[in-house]
């Protein structure tokens, strides 16, 4: 917008500003000396204009006592804005591809995601969350030295992190194309997500991360010198072939699916949260870590028995195994099994006829020489303890 296209006059001003601005805050209109911007308006509150699809702000702002809400409209420019807004300040979803105007000084949080912005090349100051989610940044530029709250710049084009500020909450930097950490801080205080990036090793990375960690879809082999994580952490989809470098404990959920594990030498002691292990190559469950009553996850591996299964499980699902046989399946705990069998167990159990007996909930034939079956724990061990087809020979051979 130039300056010639702000409004002239305070009837002008003051009726495009009650047609618009959807909270009714009160504001007075000043004059200046400026011969192409003659007045200048003072919010008393905060200007909320979302969604109305506006071009243009054709209003030049002095300051703004509340926040600032013109998310999801069409401007280009934000030469309207004054140097001073007292809460937070939302262009998200516009066609802005400059920061040139934005405010000096933001007392509650920035919100530019969606936009075109290439380059952080204005100086200001925000003294809460930085959001700046789906544009085409492609590194920190002027960006000030520490972030008081959450940092948000996934989905641009960062390829480091040389420069970056120190922030006191989450570090979210997802879909970027980040081939390293170096230039990270030390502890991070919130989540860090480093998803979908172009990572291979845990070198640089931050000594402790306090909240989730997300390391999916890089190009991970291995866990050696990763961080102390407190909270969950998630390194699915990446090419990992060994636990070689993991904490000992894991405090939260721990997703490594869609990996390259073949068992579980170097594994963590214990979990506290559920674990995902869908999609590797497991063989077997020696070596598996305690657990403390949640989901055990162990879709499509190549696990053939229930040898060394935790005790200590909510829920256990392993469909598309080679499970042929109930044999140390636990006998104390009140938990629902789904998996994959092959039809030679299938045989069997039709053989000793008990299969009527084992009150299925739910039976699908997926494809040739396989069924998935949901079992509860009390029915199968109560099959296999009463049964009279079930003589003891039955009971080995099985």
């Amino acid at each position: 917008m130039k300056n010639n296209k702000f409004l002239k006059t305070i009837e002008e001003i003051s009726q495009w500003l009650m047609n618009n601005n959807q909270q009714k805050t009160k504001f007075s209109v000043v004059q200046t000396e400026k011969d192409d911007i003659p007045f200048e308006v003072i919010m008393h509150g905060t200007l909320f204009m979302p969604f109305l699809k506006l071009k243009e702000i054709p209003v030049k702002f002095k300051e703004i006592k509340g926040a600032v809400y013109l998310n999801s409209n069409e401007l280009t420019s934000l030469d309207f804005c004054p140097e001073y807004v007292h809460g937070n300040f939302y262009i998200s979803d516009n066609k802005l591809s400059s920061l040139k105007g934005i405010p000096k000084i933001i007392e509650g949080k920035l919100n530019f995601s969606d936009n075109f912005i290439k380059e952080i090349d204005q100086d200001f100051f925000v003294k809460k969350d930085i959001l700046a989610e789906n544009n085409q940044i492609e590194d920190f530029g002027l960006l000030q030295n520490e972030v008081n709250g959450t940092l948000n710049m996934s989905k641009n084009k960062l390829k480091n992190l040389i420069n970056m500020p120190y922030v006191k909450k989450n570090i979210l930097l997802n879909n970027n194309q980040i081939s390293n950490a170096k230039g990270i801080q030390a502890n991070v205080l919130g989540n860090l997500d480093l998803s979908e990036n172009q990572i291979m090793t845990f070198e640089d990375f931050p000594r402790q991360v306090d909240g989730d960690l997300n390391v999916s879809h890089n190009q991970f082999n291995n866990f050696e010198k990763s961080p102390l994580v407190k909270k969950n952490f998630l390194a699915f989809d990446n090419q990992i072939d060994s636990w070689q470098g993991i904490q000992k404990m894991i405090y939260g959920d721990l997703d490594i699916s869609n990996n390259l594990l073949m068992n579980f030498e170097e594994a963590p002691k214990e979990v506290l949260g559920n674990v995902l292990l869908n999609y590797n190559h497991i063989e077997s469950l020696k070596g598996i870590f305690k657990m403390q009553n949640q989901l055990l996850i162990l879709n499509n591996n190549l696990i053939k028995n229930f040898d060394f299964l935790p005790l200590n499980i909510k829920e256990l699902h392993m469909m598309n195994n080679l499970i042929e046989t109930f044999f140390h399946l636990p006998e104390d705990h009140k938990v629902s099994i789904t998996m994959n069998y092959c039809e030679k167990l299938l045989t069997r159990l039709k053989e000793l006829d008990i299969s009527s007996s084992l009150s299925f909930q739910e039976i699908h034939i997926l494809e040739k020489n396989k069924t998935t079956i949901l079992l509860d724990y009390q029915n199968i061990n109560e099959c296999l303890k009463t049964n009279d087809h079930l003589t003891h020979h039955s009971k080995r051979k099985l």
